[in-house]
């Protein structure tokens, strides 16, 4: 059943599957090769985009031994950390990829076996989306509800709303009307607007449909975004700068760093030196004793890009070339905003 979540933490998550979701799917589908050709190079190259950066992160906070890293080891090097019987704090937030992981051990197959059958394959992803939300919703199975937030089948429906949009992309079948209407995104943020207070607040009249709403708002801003027009050209230029382009590149250490990173900062340097000024003497400044995020966020954000940057350049950026040397494709890959890129 729906309860109540961190609505901007969740709505990020959602985003991530449904982004996630449309890229895998695009890569499969652009295939040219035979089954298992195109299976061997999709799995080889997400092997090389993933692993080496998530295990050289698990290793660290392993030997700094990290909140509980060093008891959850086994379930975090397996990617089953979403179905751990105790999903502490600290390293929580890697249940979303284990979550991507266990979806490519099916999806894959699914694709490119009925690739040349579109019709079925979509049919399909609309089955699964409707049995997650369905799931997310009315809690249909009480051994799967226990796992609403991080389950694979649980959030299934956003993986494959993203899908179902590659599919729809690549048959051309989105209308174009959507990338020109300026209401049609002032749609959009209300509807993510009363997404956030539903997901907060069930007491709000239709609450129970956040869920696959969420997932469709993310969907219209990938498919946006894939097409590269917005009817309000200054998020355009947004999305389309350097600035988007450079963030994108390093969203995946990102992801993996920003926590660690953000605790550390947190216990160790902003904590002690925040709780040491003297708030008294800024008169109605005094306030901002409590609310330290204000400095805090912007400093673990510029924090953890700086961190990724480094670990691009430094190590991701060389191993990625193997990409192209050990499996080969005559076709360009997505953005790289995902590891799924």
């Amino acid at each position: 059943m729906l309860a109540k979540v961190n609505s901007f933490g969740y709505y990020g998550v959602d985003l991530f599957f449904v982004l996630s979701g449309f890229l895998i799917t695009r890569i499969l589908l652009a295939g040219t090769g035979s089954f298992a050709a195109d299976l061997r190079t999709f799995i080889g190259r997400r092997t090389i985009r993933i692993f080496p950066a998530y295990y050289l992160v698990l290793l660290v906070l392993y030997l700094v031994s990290y909140r509980t890293v060093r008891d959850d080891f086994l379930w975090l090097v397996t990617y089953t950390w979403n179905y751990a019987p105790q999903r502490r704090d600290g390293a929580f937030y890697l249940w979303s990829l284990s979550v991507e992981e266990q979806f490519y051990l099916f999806w894959p197959l699914l694709v490119l076996a009925f690739r040349s059958r579109p019709v079925g394959l979509f049919s399909m992803t609309l089955v699964l989306i409707s049995l997650s939300y369905a799931q997310l919703i009315w809690g249909l199975s009480e051994v799967l509800s226990q796992f609403n937030y991080t389950g694979l089948p649980n959030r299934m429906g956003s993986l494959c709303l993203g899908a179902s949009g590659a599919i729809t992309v690549l048959h051309k079948r989105v209308p174009q009307s959507w990338f020109e209407s300026r209401f049609l995104e002032l749609l959009l943020l209300a509807a993510l607007f009363w997404c956030s207070a539903s997901l907060r607040f069930s007491v709000i009249p239709f609450h129970v449909l956040a869920y696959p709403t969420s997932g469709l708002c993310s969907l219209v801003l990938v498919l946006k975004c894939a097409h590269g027009r917005f009817a309000f050209a200054g998020l355009q230029r947004a999305l389309a700068s350097r600035a988007a382009a450079e963030i994108g590149r390093v969203s995946y250490a990102m992801y993996l760093l920003h926590e660690p990173l953000g605790r550390f900062i947190a216990d160790h340097v902003f904590g002690p030196l925040w709780h040491a000024l003297p708030f008294e003497l800024l008169g109605p400044l005094e306030k901002l004793r409590w609310h330290s995020w204000v400095l805090q966020f912007p400093l673990v954000l510029l924090s953890s890009f700086l961190a990724a940057r480094l670990m691009w350049v430094c190590y991701e950026r060389p191993l990625l070339r193997l990409k192209d040397l050990w499996f080969p494709t005559a076709h360009p890959e997505a953005s790289a905003t995902s590891p799924a890129s």
